[in-house]
């Protein structure tokens, strides 16, 4: 495919670059040209990151047994929106009353869902895994959600939503570091969108 020769094409360039003089006269549009072609290489990049993203999101809906229900709107509602992205998943252990119990949390930019995962479950299906689905319990938005590690060399964290304190422990520290940055900078992309939308409101009312 013609897209997979663009790092083809950063390779070419750079090898040109390291070959080519500095006094050369076409030094200067060698390094313009390269610097774009990485420019092209990363949107590329950064548009499968997207597609793959949204596909994530489909195929977990698909694996999903029990209605989502939006945590903003109160309402049942299809997990696949346009502007809804796969983060990150994993299995952590939630304290509740009951003790520690075992739960795979998935992230989207947006929302956070508390499963469980079972198996045999003919009507959901992972591609990547057929005999495997998640058991929704509950959706948690990340709308004035906060997080934060327990202790530097504690495998807990804490994530506080409106509705729910998830306490959280992780089997190592890598894995807490993750789930912390990833939650981190979710809450703070949706935060500045909110507010780049709130702010483009405001401007509209005054014109």
């Amino acid at each position: 495919m013609p897209v997979q020769r663009i790092p083809r094409y950063v390779l070419l360039l750079q090898n040109l670059v390291k070959h080519t003089p500095k006094e050369q006269k076409d030094y200067p549009q060698l390094l313009e040209a390269l610097a774009k072609m990485k420019m092209v290489a990363e949107h590329i990049n950064e548009k499968k990151r997207d597609a793959d993203a949204i596909a994530k999101v489909n195929e977990i809906e698909r694996a999903l047994s029990g209605k989502f229900i939006d945590p903003v709107l109160n309402c049942p509602r299809n997990l696949t929106q346009p502007q809804r992205r796969f983060v990150h998943q994993g299995t952590v252990q939630v304290r509740e009353s009951k003790g520690l119990l075992v739960r795979h949390l998935i992230l989207f930019n947006d929302v956070v869902l508390e499963t469980k995962i079972h198996s045999k479950s003919a009507a959901h299906s992972l591609q990547s895994s057929k005999n495997t689905g998640y058991k929704l319990l509950s959706t948690a938005s990340l709308i004035e959600a906060s997080v934060a590690a327990e202790s530097a060399d504690d495998l807990g964290f804490l994530f506080t939503t409106t509705k729910k304190v998830f306490a959280c422990t992780c089997t190592s520290v890598k894995a807490r570091d993750e789930w912390v940055a990833k939650l981190r900078k979710a809450i703070l992309q949706l935060r500045d969108l909110q507010e780049s939308i709130h702010s483009r409101h405001a401007t509209n009312d005054l014109l």
